[in-house]
């Protein structure tokens, strides 16, 4: 595909989507590594100054749970609810993980129409939600501004856990790998970095079954279209 990025531009490993293979141990340089304004494992997961204030008529919700509001995005993947992923056998969480409280300062275990109210009084541009999930566009993380993120919540009304997404319509690693350059600095070694069936997922666990989870693949929007994905995942 045009534009695709040079060997010095790709993580180590050198997993490319759509090609399979085995466990790799490499570590990606440190190029292209941002700034560390905000790091996972800090208290608060705000996103600095990219906050974009949402002038829709919005609603706030009550007492009651809302029903659906928003259509749901259908430039990314459905991402089928949360499933926190099964660490290895034997593992042991990384010696410098500092426990994560809140994401986009919403404290965990929160509850969905407290989440709601505070995200729209905080000028974050509220998508859709319903189904225990939120949906949001131009969040950031890490210091990177990404287009989709997505909150969701179990069954019994608190946060447990997010995704934030970066899409392309060409074979990009960019923005991965200075996910992955930030990640590693700040938690070091993943646990886990393996290849799936269109791309490469690495995972670091943490104490109190918190983890996080960066991944790189190609896959097909809800509308048909297919896609590069860098998503970046926190969760419990």
């Amino acid at each position: 595909m045009n534009n695709r990025p040079s060997g010095n531009n790709r993580p180590d490993h050198g997993v490319r989507p759509g090609h399979n293979g085995g466990n790799v141990n490499n570590r990606p340089s440190g190029n292209n590594r941002p700034d560390h304004g905000v790091r996972p494992g800090q208290n608060n997961f705000g996103p600095g100054h990219a906050h974009r204030p949402d002038n829709r008529p919005g609603y706030r919700p009550g007492a009651h749970r809302p029903s659906h509001v928003g259509h749901r995005p259908t430039h990314i993947p459905h991402f089928a609810g949360w499933h926190r992923p099964a660490p290895p056998r034997h593992w042991r969480p990384a010696p410098n993980w500092r426990p994560f409280r809140s994401i986009l300062g919403i404290t965990l275990g929160t509850g969905f129409n407290i989440s709601l109210n505070f995200l729209n009084n905080n000028g974050y541009n509220v998508n859709y939600y319903g189904d225990n999930t939120i949906y949001l566009r131009d969040v950031s993380m890490l210091n990177m501004l990404w287009p989709d993120a997505v909150l969701y919540y179990n069954n019994g009304g608190g946060l447990c856990g997010s995704r934030f997404v970066y899409s392309s319509g060409y074979y990009d690693m960019n923005r991965y790998n200075m996910a992955y350059a930030s990640l590693s600095n700040t938690y070091g070694m993943p646990a886990s970095i393996q290849n799936t069936s269109s791309g490469v997922e690495v995972t670091w666990w943490g104490v109190n079954n918190q983890f996080v989870r960066l991944s790189y693949e190609s896959n097909y929007a809800q509308n048909g279209s297919l896609n590069y994905y860098t998503t970046l995942s926190f969760g419990v």
